[in-house]
């Protein structure tokens, strides 16, 4: 479901690039698993996504030149 705000501008999720981008460099600030399960770090890992997209700092996957690694699943319990 997408939102408009009153000026027509669309706004959502940030792409899935930047969010695994800001989960990997949030992970690195926690030790145990269910930290990142905390509202807080949850949100302050959305902001730096969102600022991560805003900056243009994660590349899409079609023009990243890596092999998908086999199943993958970053410290939020999302699949890569």
């Amino acid at each position: 479901m997408s939102s408009k705000r009153s000026h027509d501008v669309p706004f959502g999720l940030p792409s899935p690039e930047a969010l695994q981008l800001a989960a990997d460099i949030v992970c690195r600030r926690y030790v145990l698993p269910e930290t990142i399960q905390h509202p807080e770090v949850r949100s302050e890992c959305l902001r730096l996504a969102y600022l991560i997209q805003a900056y243009g700092l994660a590349i899409p996957r079609q023009e990243a030149n890596t092999s998908p690694k086999e199943s993958q699943v970053d410290c939020l319990g999302h699949a890569a």
